[in-house]
């Protein structure tokens, strides 16, 4: 009977504990896109992504862009960058992805937004890195005439639709440089049932070490 009772605890800790890590890696996909919308242009000639594979293009022709992108399930990168030259022209690199979040999530945006130009002249900038949800803006950072520091924010995101964009727009009259860098992640926060599991199983576990303990006193 003892044996029964042993066999009966183990059987608990070991299916509290495989719900408890199975249902996190499950929820763990916790981006799932919905549109894209990825370019680059420069001196009239253009490319676009044309799914959610990873995106990386460059065109140089007077002004000139280019953009490395890529989305996972638990990250989106993108980095951008348009310049201008004596050549008179427009070189455009913009990044946009819709994406629902499968969860709650806690996440983390950081990047850079440099901006530059020769005359200090308006030009087509800033480069910026924009979050918004279908309620309003979540995050905005853009890049300062001859600057464009480094930028971080992170909290938590309740399940939904956001959409993450970015821009970089450079004329060559003003010889302007401008580029855009981001790191976005998140990571589901626990259900309440998943915690709930591995307590259940933290506890068994507990239980079947003390019974054994008193058994082979």
């Amino acid at each position: 009977m003892k044996t029964n009772g042993y066999s009966f605890l183990a059987g608990i800790c070991l299916s509290a504990f495989a719900f408890g890590f199975v249902l996190p890696k499950v929820s763990a996909q916790a981006i799932v896109p919905v549109s894209q919308a990825r370019s680059i242009s420069a001196g009239g000639i253009s490319t676009s992504a044309v799914d959610f594979a990873a995106f990386n293009a460059a065109i140089q022709s007077g002004a000139s862009a280019n953009q490395t992108s890529m989305i996972n399930s638990a990250s989106i990168t993108a980095s951008g960058f348009a310049f201008g030259n004596s050549s008179v022209g427009l070189g455009v690199s913009r990044f946009s992805v819709t994406f629902d979040l499968a969860s709650n999530c806690l996440y983390t945006l950081s990047g850079t937004v440099p901006w530059s130009n020769i005359d200090m002249g308006n030009g087509a900038g800033p480069p910026f890195v924009l979050l918004s949800s279908t309620s309003g803006t979540n995050f905005y950072a853009h890049g300062l005439p001859l600057s464009g520091g480094p930028f971080s924010t992170n909290g938590v995101l309740p399940s939904g639709e956001y959409t993450l964009s970015a821009q970089a727009a450079a004329e060559a009259f003003h010889g302007e440089n401008d580029s855009y860098n981001l790191t976005f992640s998140v990571t589901p926060v626990p259900e309440p049932t998943t915690m709930t599991l591995l307590i259940l199983g933290g506890t068994a576990l507990i239980g079947l070490r003390r019974s054994r303990i008193s058994a082979s006193r």
